[in-house]
């Protein structure tokens, strides 16, 4: 079965319940950069990728937080936002990752 322009729309269609649009169009840029990559090593002739369009993504403004910020961010936070943010940082888990996290997940002797 070949891949069609039609078959990854209906991807982002269910991909967009599982996530933002942000999510869904990194997974897109990585499915074209592997077909692509497929394109260039004569496995296929077309990238199926090329005509689907990107999903709008919300302008937000990132900020990283300065070691001086994570610090005071840490001794000022209460003590389940001090392990949130502990985790984030050391993990680069997203925050609503973390806060999902079932005690099945978590495996300290490892």
């Amino acid at each position: 079965m070949d891949l069609t322009s039609g078959m990854i729309e209906r991807y982002k269609l269910w991909r967009i319940g599982q996530c933002g649009p942000t999510g869904v169009n990194r997974d897109l840029a990585t499915l074209r950069f592997m077909l692509n990559f497929a394109i260039r090593l004569g496995y296929i002739k077309d990238n199926p990728v090329t005509g689907v369009k990107m999903l709008a993504e919300p302008q937000d403004r990132m900020h990283v937080l300065s070691h001086t910020e994570e610090r005071t961010y840490l001794h000022a936070a209460s003590r389940t936002l001090r392990d949130v943010g502990v985790l984030i940082l050391g993990t680069g888990m997203r925050p609503a990752e973390v806060l999902s996290l079932k005690c099945d997940d978590i495996h300290l002797a490892e």
